[in-house]
């Protein structure tokens, strides 16, 4: 879901959902920031599909733009406890 003004918002079966994009080929899933504790805690292979947070349209954009212009760039990411991080590379 995403408001009029931006902000990205919670999906509901997020760990499914990245676990069927990962078997589609996804290599890039866009993980609302208020999803990234459900998210991390879900089985997915690093080195197959990266997750990047975001929290706003304008910040998924970017992530898409700079992910399609180097897939190993630096992203956003999430880790257990809602603290961002960054994580370089596949």
């Amino acid at each position: 879901e995403i408001t009029p003004e931006g902000t990205v918002g919670s999906i509901g079966g997020v760990q499914q959902k990245i676990v069927g994009a990962e078997e589609d080929g996804a290599e890039l899933f866009l993980v609302p920031a208020d999803n990234c504790d459900e998210a991390v805690r879900g089985h997915w292979d690093p080195d197959t599909m990266r997750l990047a947070r975001v929290a706003t349209l304008e910040e998924a954009v970017d992530v898409v733009e700079t992910w399609v212009d180097d897939p190993d760039a630096a992203l956003p990411a999430c880790k257990v406890g809602s603290e961002t991080s960054v994580r370089t590379g596949k």
